[in-house]
C-alpha cells in the first residue's frame, strides 16, 4: 500500500532505507519481506521513471549481488527475482540481448569464464552509462581474478571498448577505483605481453576519464 502511493522520486532515499534494514543479523523473513518490498517498488519506479532506476543500479547491484548468495534459499531466490527487474534500468541496447547472460554470471560464479568470452563479442556502439557499468564492472573485475591468460585479455578489451563509449565522466568516477586497481594488478603480474600490453592501453584510457572526472569536478566547484 505504501509503495503504490510513495513518490517515485523518494527511491534512492526509501532504497537506502530497506537496505538499512537488510543487514546480515536480520532475520530471514525480515530479509525476504524488504526484498519483496523493494522489487514491487522497482517495478513502480521502471514503469514512471526508467531513467531513475538506471541512475540508481549502481547502489541496487552491489546489494543484491551479495543477498543472491545468502545462505537462506528463501532470501537468495527473492533477491533474484528483485535483481532480475532491477536489471530492467540497463538501457544499453548493446547489453540488453546479455542482461540473463549477466543473471546466471552473478547467480553462479562458475560461468564467469563463459559469460565473459561471449561478452567478448559485444560490439559495442551505444553511449556506456553508470546503469551499463554498475552490471558489467563488478565481472570484469571478478575476470580479471580468472588464471586464464586469455579471460583477462578479453576483460581489458571489453573494458576498453566500454570507456571509449564514456561521454560523461561522472557515470563512470564510481568505477575507476576498482578498475584501475585490476589493471594495475594484471599488467604488475602477468607475464603474457600481449595481455599486458591490452592492460596497459585500457588503463591509460581510465586515467584520462579520470582526468576528466577531476577537471569537470574543478569547474563545477
Amino acid at each position: 500500500a505504501i509503495v503504490k502511493k510513495i513518490s517515485v522520486q523518494t527511491f534512492p532515499l526509501v532504497t537506502r532505507v530497506i537496505f538499512n534494514v537488510l543487514e546480515e543479523t536480520s532475520k530471514w523473513k525480515v530479509k525476504v519481506g524488504c526484498l519483496q518490498i523493494l522489487k514491487s517498488y522497482i517495478e513502480r519506479v521502471e514503469n514512471l521513471d526508467r531513467d531513475l532506476l538506471s541512475v540508481s543500479l549502481n547502489l541496487l547491484i552491489p546489494v543484491l549481488r551479495e543477498l543472491v548468495h545468502d545462505t537462506r534459499k528463501e532470501v537468495s531466490n527473492q533477491s533474484l527475482e528483485t535483481l532480475t527487474v532491477a536489471m530492467k534500468g540497463i538501457n544499453n541496447k548493446d547489453l540488453e540481448p546479455f542482461i540473463p547472460e549477466l543473471i546466471q554470471a552473478i547467480q553462479n560464479p562458475l560461468q564467469i569464464e563463459e559469460s565473459i568470452q561471449r561478452l567478448g563479442g559485444v560490439v559495442f556502439v551505444q553511449t556506456v552509462d553508470s546503469s551499463a557499468l554498475s552490471v558489467m564492472v563488478p565481472l570484469m573485475v571478478a575476470g580479471f581474478k580468472q588464471p586464464k591468460f586469455i579471460i583477462k585479455r578479453l576483460c581489458a578489451r571489453i573494458v576498453g571498448n566500454m570507456v571509449k563509449l564514456v561521454e560523461d565522466p561522472f557515470e563512470a568516477e564510481p568505477f575507476l577505483s576498482s578498475l584501475l586497481e585490476a589493471l594495475c594488478d594484471c599488467i604488475e603480474t602477468i607475464a603474457n605481453p600481449e595481455v599486458r600490453e591490452v592492460a596497459t592501453q585500457t588503463h591509460q584510457l581510465l586515467l584520462q576519464i579520470q582526468k576528466q572526472y577531476v577537471k569537470a569536478e574543478a569547474m563545477e566547484q
